[in-house]
């Protein structure tokens, strides 16, 4: 059942990292560091399909969500990804499949799960772009 504002609730972002970032902020915990962030993170650890290319099976992993937000999110992967990277994330569905979305990696630092990536989303308002550097200091 999709929100609406009849119900109380936010309509549902159109996109499908929008429909991530609203059910890790039903479901996660918030984060409202009001630092160089402009956006609250909220931690979920959903599980995600990867892929450098989704039309390449070959291209693809499965990774874990650590937190998300509505300017990026950062996720565990077992494959290290250069930074300024494309790599297109979904939702993981044990049936079926859910619509990949484009990221660009911002950091990608060694950890004990593996690798934590950050990544960056494309701003639909126009403030940013995947193929553009960045204006300000965000990170997921």
């Amino acid at each position: 059942m999709q929100p609406n504002e009849s119900d109380g609730l936010a309509p549902a972002k159109a996109d499908e990292h929008g429909r991530l970032v609203d059910a890790a902020s039903r479901d996660g915990a918030a984060d409202d560091y009001g630092g160089k962030r402009l956006d609250t993170r909220f931690a979920a650890g959903m599980l995600l399909d990867l892929s450098t290319d989704p039309e390449d099976p070959s291209a693809s992993w499965s990774g874990q969500m650590h937190n998300i937000s509505d300017g990026g999110i950062s996720f565990w992967s077992k494959r290290q990804l250069a930074c300024r990277s494309n790599v297109y994330i979904r939702e993981f569905a044990h049936e079926g499949s859910n619509t990949w979305f484009l990221t660009r990696v911002a950091h990608c630092t060694f950890g004990i799960r593996g690798y934590l990536i950050g990544a960056r989303f494309d701003r639909a308002n126009g403030q940013e772009s995947l193929d553009e550097p960045s204006t300000g200091a965000v990170q997921p």
